[in-house]
């Protein structure tokens, strides 16, 4: 009771009164701090569940959007289809498809993958031929070359031999041909992200004439961190590298400029960015 008695005392004594003041006001400062710090926190969390549920329906919906094909005024033939964003986990099981053979990138997961299956349908018409040979037989060729664009051509060669049986009712008789095909189609993917519905758009488009897009699938990577975390992993610690700098050195007693070439060790810990 003693005890009671003397902080009761203690804050009732007018001596006292400014220092109950400052802890009062500390005190409410200190709350109403918490409140809004704790308010912040709520309205990230609703703010970041609200993007989670927007990325999981625009995956959905992604995986039920069909490829459209249109024709740029330049000519250009662009195909888009709505893409995937994905977390590496999510990269590394029900997505895994999208990975293919690409084992490498289970490590180090990429911010953006595509993947486009072109169809092309073409008609050479009114290639020069010639021919060399005898009365038993001889060979034609043939080539063709187009230029359509800058990284968008075709070459096409071939030889086809014959034989000449004169007594045969059949007197041309082919034999196997050998074709050589070399083309070039410059292809230009890009992703987008609408700001208002979150959806990723992949468009790929070519110059090249004939072309189609059958298939394309692509996705960008979240960087979350599991995402920063495989980087992390994935840093090297040993290296060899060149050194080029001012500074002391084991053979100068003052300080000079110095080059070297040496090994170098950084903890991963110590490393920044990807």
């Amino acid at each position: 009771m003693l005890i009671i008695k003397n902080i009761i005392s203690w804050i009732l004594d007018p001596k006292n009164r400014s220092l109950l003041v400052a802890v009062a006001f500390l005190v409410v400062l200190f709350f109403l701090l918490y409140t809004c710090n704790r308010a912040r926190s709520l309205q990230l969390q609703i703010e970041n569940n609200k993007e989670e549920v927007e990325r999981i329906v625009n995956n959905h919906e992604a995986s039920q959007d069909t490829l459209r094909m249109y024709q740029k005024e330049n000519g250009d033939l662009v195909g888009e289809i709505q893409g995937y964003e994905l977390t590496v986990n999510e990269l590394k099981g029900s997505y895994k498809n999208l990975l293919g053979d690409y084992t490498e990138l289970k490590n180090k997961p990429p911010i953006t993958i595509t993947k486009v299956v072109t169809v092309i349908k073409d008609s050479i018409r009114d290639v020069n031929i010639s021919g060399s040979g005898d009365s038993t037989g001889g060979e034609l060729t043939f080539q063709d070359s187009t230029f359509f664009s800058e990284g968008n051509w075709r070459n096409l060669s071939g030889t086809i031999p014959y034989l000449l049986e004169g007594d045969s009712s059949n007197p041309v008789i082919p034999g196997k041909g050998s074709f050589e095909l070399g083309q070039s189609i410059s292809l230009s993917t890009f992703l987008t992200k609408e700001k208002e519905t979150g959806k990723i758009m992949i468009n790929v488009e070519t110059p090249y004439p004939g072309v189609t897009f059958s298939n394309i699938q692509g996705a960008s990577i979240l960087d979350d961190d599991e995402n920063k975390k495989m980087w992390k992993q994935a840093r090297k610690t040993w290296g060899v590298g060149i050194s080029v700098g001012y500074g002391f050195s084991l053979a100068a007693t003052k300080p000079s400029p110095y080059f070297g070439v040496g090994l170098n060790y950084s903890p991963k810990w110590l490393q920044w960015g990807k």
